[in-house]
């Protein structure tokens, strides 16, 4: 074997390694923003987790078809007003919108039997939390037990 490139090669990883700490250091974000259709922003703009939830959730009720679809295909905003989509789907496009809002998400998977799963979304903030799942939508407020808390909005 020749090592006859090392200190070349070992000169450009210790660059590399010196830009990497100086970017982590200074607080370099290196994530790529969310995509979002835009399709509520006028309409729900500056408002809280649960508003902008709810907002959502109203825009999916007037557009919703479900259609069950191969969990290798993802759907445009386009495709869902057109073809419809699976929980699956509406779950991805809540959390992309979701997301875009700044709001933080969890898309669940629940096994339903020996076939296939349940997806929703659980999307969170210091406001509270809510849970969108197709058309129906559930929020709780976090606060004082005098308060409105929460409850079921809609079902399906």
């Amino acid at each position: 074997m020749k090592f006859e490139n090392v200190n070349g090669v070992m000169l450009v990883l210790n660059i590399l390694a010196l830009g990497l700490n100086l970017c982590l250091l200074y607080g370099v974000d290196f994530s790529f923003p969310k995509q979002t259709s835009g399709v509520f922003s006028e309409n729900c703009s500056n408002q809280g987790l649960i508003d902008t939830a709810d907002c959502l959730n109203d825009y999916v009720r007037e557009i919703f078809v479900y259609n069950l679809t191969p969990d290798s295909l993802d759907l445009t905003l386009e495709d869902l007003k057109t073809r419809g989509g699976d929980c699956r789907n509406w779950a991805k496009f809540y959390q992309a919108e979701l997301e875009g809002k700044g709001f933080d998400t969890e898309y669940i998977t629940i096994p339903i039997d020996s076939d296939g799963n349940h997806a929703f979304l659980i999307a969170y903030s210091e406001e509270g939390y809510v849970v969108l799942d197709q058309k129906s939508f559930f929020y709780t407020r976090y606060g004082n037990e005098n308060e409105n808390q929460g409850g079921l909005v809609r079902l399906s």
